[in-house]
Parts: structure tokens; C-alpha cells; sequence
């Protein structure tokens, strides 16, 4: 990785005073570069094809998080609409997790709010069912492919350090079981119950 130059004339001051904005930026890249020479001089030793150490690169946290420190603060969204176009999968998964994305922000118009990683806790989770409910999906559409896209992107950030609630983790972001109340009869009263049906006569029509 080369170094960035800003406009700064020659015979002016150097370094941090003169020009802080270039030296931020050499100072990430350096950063970025020794991380990559790190996985590629590994992956070397390790004989590992081309195909391999590009896979390794994209995937690193640290070097992901080198290049994207300024992420976390980000609206929680933004951020997962560009981890769905970097990540590795067919278009039909990505088109999924576009719909679950259109769908938060869709969440975010009503309720007048904007979804940060801090707020995606049981009660978000909670509100958004409902509302994906509310607009008429299926249970099947909205815990087997939103609830579950959503995990993926708390997955994904927590991968990039970023700090999100736990609920996801804990068994909280999953379907509520409808309460059955469930009746035991006794043989006796099974007995009962067949010897009337059989008593009860047989009319053709």
C-alpha cells in the first residue's frame, strides 16, 4: 500500500502539524498493510492457493476493523447493507437480507426512530415481530427468514467488535410458543365415550 500525500507545499511543516488528515490516513494504511503481510507471509508457509489468501483477507476481523474503525458509528442499517454486498453468498441469500434491511427501515419510518446496535435488544426484537406480523407476513416468513437474517447481522457486527445486546444469544429472540391446555381422560371414561358413539344410531340419507 503506497502512501497518500495531501496538497501540502513543499517548505511548509511536515508531519502531524502540517498535514494530521494525511498522516491519520498513512498511519491506517501502514496499519492495514503490516496486518496483510502478517496473514499472507502465514499463509505462504502454509502453501495455501491464491483463492485461499483472498478468502483469508476479506474475512480477517482485525483487518476489517483497521479499515472500518469508524463503523460502529454508523446507523446500525447502513452498516448492514454494506456487509450484505461484501459477503461471500448466492444472490438469492443476499436478496433475502436486502428484504430483512428494507424491512427494519421500513420499522424505523413508523416508529420514528433509527435503529442503532445498542437498541437491538428483546424489546426491539419484540416490536419488530409485531410489526412484520401486523403487515400481514406469516410466522414462517418473518422467524425463519427475518428473525433469522437479524441474527446473522448481530452476528456479523459482534464479529467486528462492535458491542451489541446479547438477548440474541440468550434464547430470547425466538418464536412464542402458543400455551396448550392439555385434557387426560381415564379408560373409564374412554369406555364411556365409545359406548355412546356406538349407541347413537346410524341414519342414511
Amino acid at each position: 500500500m503506497g502512501k497518500w500525500s495531501s496538497c501540502c507545499k513543499v517548505g511548509q511543516k511536515k508531519g502531524v502539524e502540517a498535514c494530521p488528515i494525511a498522516y491519520e490516513i498513512n498511519r491506517v494504511l501502514d496499519d492495514a498493510r503490516n496486518r496483510a503481510l502478517q496473514i499472507a507471509f502465514v499463509s505462504e508457509k502454509e502453501g495455501v492457493s491464491y483463492s485461499v489468501l483472498n478468502d483469508r483477507l476479506l474475512s480477517d476481523v482485525e483487518l476489517s476493523q483497521i479499515i472500518g474503525r469508524k463503523r460502529a458509528s454508523q446507523c446500525a442499517i447502513d452498516w448492514i447493507d454494506e456487509h450484505i454486498e461484501n459477503r461471500r453468498v448466492t444472490e438469492p441469500t443476499k436478496k433475502q437480507m436486502r428484504m430483512t434491511a428494507e424491512k427494519m427501515r421500513r420499522f424505523d419510518k413508523v416508529r420514528g426512530s433509527v435503529t442503532t446496535w445498542g437498541g437491538i435488544d428483546y424489546q426491539y426484537y419484540d416490536a419488530f415481530v409485531s410489526f412484520l406480523l401486523q403487515e400481514g407476513l406469516s410466522q414462517n416468513t418473518v422467524f425463519d427468514k427475518h428473525v433469522k437474517n437479524l441474527k446473522t447481522f448481530l452476528r456479523a457486527a459482534e464479529q467486528m467488535k462492535i458491542d451489541v445486546p446479547n438477548d440474541y444469544k440468550v434464547g430470547l429472540f425466538k418464536r412464542k410458543r402458543t400455551e396448550v391446555d392439555s385434557v387426560y381422560l381415564t379408560d373409564a371414561e374412554l369406555d364411556k365415550i365409545a359406548a355412546i358413539d356406538s349407541s347413537e344410531p346410524i341414519h342414511y340419507h
